[in-house]
Order: C-alpha cells, then sequence, then structure tokens
C-alpha cells in the first residue's frame, strides 16, 4: 500500500490554510470522525459478546476491535500527528500520549481475556475512555488537520482508516500459540543440584515491527498456578505463600518497555516483569537470528529466548539452612522458552492444559 507524501511546507506555515479547500476539510474531518463511530459499534459488538457463552465469539468480536483501533491509531500517528506536533507540540503530545494509554489497555484487556476474568464493568470503563478521547480528538485535532493539512494527506488518511486495512506500514500483530510453546525455569538446589519445571498455561501478544524491530512490543502472562516441576507436593509448596502465593497474586506479566539490538542480529527485550506483587525490570534474549528476515511474509515463526533474574527482588526469598552450612535453593532463576508466534486471528488461541 502506498501513500502520498505529507504537506511538506515549514512549520512556519502551518497557521495558514492550506490549498485543499472544502474537499480537505469534509475528508479528513468527516472520514476520522465517521471512523470513530464505526469503532464505536465495534466497541458495543464486544460488550454484547460478554453475555455469550461462547468464549470464541467474544475472542473474535474483541480482535475485530482491536485490529481495526490500531489501524486507526496508526493512520493518525503517521499521517497528521507530525505536522500537529510542528504546530501545536503541547497538544500533540498529550495526544500521542492518550494513544500510548490506549494501547496499554488493549495489552491489558487482551491478557484478562485470555485468562477468561474480563469482566463487563471493565470493559465499559475502557469504552468511555476512548469516547471521552474522541470527543477531545473532534473538538481539537480534526479541524485542525482539516484546515491545515493538503489533499495528498486527506487521501492518505482516507485509504489507511479504510475497514479491513493491514496495520499501517510492515507493523504486525502476531500471538502465541500454545499448542507449539513452552516455557521452563532452573534454579539450583544443594540437594537434587537443578530444580527444573514449566508452565503449562501461558501466552501473549507481540506487536512486530519488521522494517525496525526497536518499535515492536510485547506483552506476557504466565498462570503461575500451572507450575510443574515434576513432583506434586513440592508444586503445592511453590504455589503456596513460601512462594507464589496465588491465592493473593494474579498472573506473572512482562511488559516490554523498549527493543535493542545490542549486537546488531539478537534483539534484546526490555521489560517490566509484575510477579508476586512487585515490578522490576527484567531483560530477555532472543538467542537466535531474527526468524522473520527469511521470510517476513510468513504466518508462522519461531524462536527460543533466555533471561536470569534474582527471585529475591520480587520478594521470592523463602529458604532453608543446612546443617552443614549454605541453603537449599539457590536464588538466580534461569527461564527458557520456545516461542511460536501466527500472525493474525489465526494466531488467536487461549492457553490450554497440557
Amino acid at each position: 500500500m502506498t501513500h502520498s507524501k505529507m504537506n511538506t511546507r515549514d512549520s512556519t506555515d502551518l497557521d495558514e490554510p492550506s490549498s485543499g479547500g472544502a474537499v480537505t476539510r469534509d475528508s479528513i474531518q468527516m472520514t476520522l470522525a465517521r471512523d470513530h463511530e464505526r469503532l464505536e459499534r465495534l466497541v458495543r459488538s464486544t460488550i454484547y459478546a460478554m453475555d455469550s457463552t461462547d468464549p470464541a465469539e467474544l475472542r473474535s468480536s474483541w480482535l475485530a476491535f482491536e485490529c481495526e483501533l490500531e489501524r486507526h491509531l496508526d493512520a493518525e500517528e503517521k499521517h497528521v500527528l507530525p505536522a500537529f506536533a510542528r504546530s501545536r507540540p503541547g497538544e500533540a503530545r498529550a495526544l500521542k500520549a492518550e494513544h500510548q494509554q490506549i494501547r496499554a489497555w488493549l495489552m491489558d484487556i487482551g491478557v484478562d481475556l485470555d485468562l477468561h476474568c474480563l469482566g463487563r464493568e471493565r470493559l465499559s470503563v475502557f469504552a468511555d475512555a476512548l469516547r471521552a478521547h474522541a470527543r477531545r480528538e473532534d473538538a481539537l485535532f480534526y479541524p485542525w488537520a482539516s484546515r491545515y493539512q493538503d489533499i495528498d494527506v486527506a487521501a492518505s488518511v482516507t485509504e489507511a482508516v479504510a475497514p479491513g486495512k493491514e496495520l499501517a506500514g510492515e507493523t504486525k500483530r502476531w500471538w502465541i500459540d500454545a499448542d507449539g510453546s513452552s516455557l521452563e525455569f532452573s534454579l539450583r538446589h544443594i540437594v537434587v543440584g537443578q530444580i527444573r519445571g514449566r508452565f503449562t498455561r501461558w501466552g501473549g501478544t507481540v506487536k512486530l515491527d519488521v522494517a525496525d524491530v526497536e518499535k515492536s512490543g510485547v506483552r506476557v502472562w504466565v498462570d503461575l498456578s500451572s507450575v510443574e516441576t515434576g513432583d506434586p507436593e513440592r508444586d503445592e509448596q511453590v504455589r503456596s505463600s513460601e512462594f507464589f502465593d496465588i491465592a493473593r497474586f494474579g498472573p506473572a506479566v512482562f511488559t516490554s518497555t523498549r527493543v535493542e539490538l545490542a549486537n546488531g542480529i539478537h534483539p534484546v527485550i526490555v521489560g517490566i516483569l509484575e510477579l508476586h506483587g512487585v515490578k522490576a525490570e527484567v531483560t530477555i534474549e532472543i538467542t537466535e537470528d531474527l526468524p522473520w528476515q527469511s521470510d517476513p511474509r510468513a504466518l508462522k515463526i519461531a524462536f527460543p529466548i533466555r533471561a536470569r533474574f534474582d527471585r529475591r527482588d520480587f520478594g521470592l526469598r523463602w529458604n532453608q539452612d543446612l546443617d552443614v552450612g549454605g541453603i537449599v535453593v539457590g536464588d538466580e532463576v534461569e527461564l527458557t522458552a520456545r516461542v511460536h508466534l501466527v500472525r493474525g486471528s489465526a494466531g488467536r488461541s487461549t492457553y490450554r492444559k497440557s
């Protein structure tokens, strides 16, 4: 999909109306306002779908809304917000911050949906926040865009927000495929050498920009009650208040804050891990070459990841002294995973019990 270039007039000229005239005014303001109305219908459909007894229907409705909202935000950020920022930087920063918050909410709600704990009230609060954002754009942003942007920009916006379009550029939404992925952990044990285990219920979303990997984002959740170490008695201890305390705390959630190409080949994902009621920074390394470089059109990709962190950073301090000195369990935890991603709606899968 190609787009006409944005108006490249100097920022000092941006307070003078462009020559687009009434065509520009009708095209940008009306197109984006109508898209808000369409998004409103989609989010209402998702709220109504919560009454369904079929989880697949709710997921399908949410996915349709999520993709269209992402496309709407991308279109504004690519075609209109850059010029708006040159003319009115403070107002543009506020709108961009709202976009970032909306994307964070999308990730959070997607996690709750996968965990089957999404409530109608939360979704309604999110919908109200979107309506407030839309009113601000309708009153401030869109009139400016219609007046000061030219007809080429109007044509680009109209094309970008057409229903069913892919996300802007090379950015794609992927989901972790529960059937093909694995998540394992290990830590030192003075008696048995290593404690090894796995989590059987986990998932998440990846927003992958193949043109600029550093613009990508990741959100992963792990159901800690699904821990398995090969010893049922030890599993219960790990779930208890001595370790994960699953009766008090919810799933572990990792949200990326940035993606780095430290050595130019293997991405390093830096983010915040929320575990046991504590949030701390964790770094995850992809340990093979970028799998999407060989075939950027692939619908499925797979790659290994590795991470290490100190469990004490998350308040997981249980241990036991030995009579001969030393402690039973080490503090460094190593996570390894084989992540299978599938693109688009075909990839949406909730967790399963292995």
